[in-house]
């Protein structure tokens, strides 16, 4: 009799293996996968949308704008810029940058790259103190319309973003990087932070 005990008892070990190895096998297929906290606050199911103000001057060429962050999933967003830096003469940008994650924490902070467009009107009044309608108007020209011009600019963005630690819904964007400008046909072009305050963004998530 006893030299049956030792196969019996291989038989009874092998069946419970089997039974339990099943059982987990059945449960981690039922358990959806854990999430970092930003896949879930950044779900690709939806577009998450948030606004705020930014400091953009290099980009926009007023010190403040309104901004909208569009952020379509983990890895792509647009933020969209309005600026009105004067009424007299009246004076705007809109432009937006694609921003392109490039690593992330699971807390939501992360580097970003991208590039992006603005479009507006410039005054012209304020250059060593000279109103360059009044030139136009001293050389026999009326200057009306003169007093404003076309600005263009194209950037290049290297950025950081992270979420404020008291305020998990609020993002801060610091950016910055090369930048072309087309004023009024004046070509320019800088590198560095988009302005003195580092081209912060601050942009409460809805």
């Amino acid at each position: 009799m006893k030299k049956y005990i030792f196969p019996l008892f291989l038989v009874f070990i092998s069946s419970f293996s089997n039974t339990a190895f099943a059982q987990s096998k059945k449960k981690s297929i039922s358990e959806p996968p854990m999430q970092s906290d930003s896949s879930q606050f950044y779900s690709s199911s939806s577009t998450k949308t948030g606004l705020g103000l930014a400091s953009a001057e290099a980009f926009t060429g007023a010190s403040s704008s309104l901004v909208a962050l569009i952020r379509f999933d983990e890895k792509d967003a647009i933020q969209a810029y309005l600026s009105l830096p004067s009424t007299s003469p009246f004076t705007f940008s809109v432009g937006g940058i694609y921003k392109h994650t490039v690593t992330e924490t699971p807390q939501g902070a992360g580097l970003h790259l991208g590039g992006g467009l603005s479009l507006g009107t410039f005054s012209k009044t304020g250059v060593a103190g000279i109103d360059v309608s009044d030139l136009i108007s001293a050389a026999g020209g009326t200057g009306i319309g003169s007093s404003t011009g076309f600005a263009l600019r194209l950037s290049g963005v290297a950025g950081l973003h992270f979420p404020l630690a008291v305020a998990s819904k609020v993002m801060v964007h610091l950016d910055g990087g090369p930048t072309f400008s087309l004023l009024d046909g004046n070509a320019g072009f800088e590198i560095g932070a988009h302005s003195m305050l580092l081209g912060v963004s601050v942009v409460y998530m809805l």
